[in-house]
């Protein structure tokens, strides 16, 4: 951190317990959270009342909170996308059903990274075929072949898309 104009870092000497001051910007985060100094000294920081920090010389140790943090399940995608309203139309009898190993069978793909129960990442790919002048379907899948998506995909379209006109953004929801 840096500090511009006349104005100091307190830190406070662990054993002594004495306020120090210095320019230096240069902090760690120790093993018991605390923000340090090079030399071990712990930096100081206003303590707040509602939000509003209370005015004078600084009164607290400033520490981080340390440890991990349950894993998250991701459980919601919000994705917008802007389709070619005169893309090919990709039909079962035109181009084979949907299948996606076959770059044929629909008109776009876009990736995200989802996370399961234990923070594991895995990639979700979903498939766009513009199926009718205003209809897109979309599927939805994961890369590694398990198939965690609620509903299960097997490979019905997860949803399915309707502007009102050609030129609309269709967003699907997944």
């Amino acid at each position: 951190m840096g500090i511009s104009g006349d104005g100091f870092f307190v830190v406070q000497d662990v054993s002594t317990k004495t306020n120090l001051y210095t320019r230096a910007g240069q902090f760690n985060v120790d093993s018991g959270g605390y923000l340090v100094t090079a030399g071990g000294q712990r930096v100081l920081g206003y303590s707040s009342t509602a939000g509003v920090p209370r005015s004078g010389p600084p009164d607290v140790v400033l520490q981080v909170p340390t440890g991990s943090k349950d894993a998250t399940v991701t459980t919601n995608i919000d994705a917008s996308f802007n389709f070619n309203a005169v893309a090919d139309i990709k039909t079962d009898a035109n181009n084979g059903a949907f299948d996606p190993t076959k770059a044929d069978s629909y008109n776009n793909a876009s990736s995200v990274t989802v996370y399961d129960q234990i923070g594991s990442p895995h990639t979700m790919t979903m498939y766009f075929r513009h199926v009718d002048a205003q209809q897109w379907q979309v599927y939805a899948l994961m890369s590694d072949g398990a198939n965690t998506l609620t509903p299960a995909v097997t490979p019905a379209p997860a949803s399915t898309a309707t502007s009102a006109a050609a030129a609309d953004t269709i967003k699907p929801v997944l």
